[in-house]
């Protein structure tokens, strides 16, 4: 019995350790065998999802964007290593007469709302959930402005920039609230 209880505690501890992600050594009519570790996979933060490859296409065209149109920076060119960095994701789309840039970092509503870049920053509710809305001193309300929603331990940002060529009745500021509340389903929650 006692040889039973030995064998099964080193198969528990075993079980144990290959969880872990560490090499286990298991024996077996007097052999010994060893177990490769299996490297753990690459886990994404909770709050930061990848707005390139998170965002399905439904929504994508449901804000009158394609996905053809995609590319990784709001300038239009990769960012300065043409990667993401650990802390921030980001992914803009082409339509006809706007342009939509999500963004998902790890930077609390607070400090997005001390951001020097962004002026009249503005409390908004986008479908029942409290975030802030700001325009961007580099281009003004009517042809740019952003949402961001606090996530669980970030924030995601919708940017809108309109076309100068867009209906001229349309302004960056109230448009931003409509497609907001489009994407907000489509990203990461609290």
């Amino acid at each position: 019995m006692r040889g039973v209880v030995a064998g099964a505690g080193l198969v528990l501890a075993a079980g144990l350790l290959a969880g872990c992600g560490l090499p286990v050594a298991t024996e077996g009519a007097g052999e010994a065998t060893t177990v490769p570790a299996t490297p753990p996979a690459q886990v994404r933060p909770p709050a930061l999802f990848d707005p390139c490859t998170d965002i399905p296409d439904e929504a994508l065209e449901a804000v009158g964007v394609e996905r053809d149109s995609q590319y990784m920076s709001i300038y239009g060119n990769p960012k300065i290593s043409g990667e993401h960095w650990d802390d921030h994701r980001e992914c803009a789309w082409r339509g006809e007469d706007h342009r939509i840039f999500i963004v998902s970092e790890m930077r609390s509503l607070d400090e997005v709302r001390q951001r020097p870049i962004a002026s009249v920053v503005t409390d908004v509710v986008i479908n029942g959930r409290a975030g802030v809305r700001s325009n961007l001193e580099s281009c003004g309300a009517f042809l740019c402005a952003e949402i961001a929603l606090p996530t669980g331990e970030g924030t995601v940002w919708v940017n809108l920039r309109l076309a100068p060529r867009a209906d001229p009745s349309l302004h960056a500021n109230e448009e931003v609230i409509r497609y907001t509340t489009i994407l907000e389903p489509y990203l990461p929650a609290r």
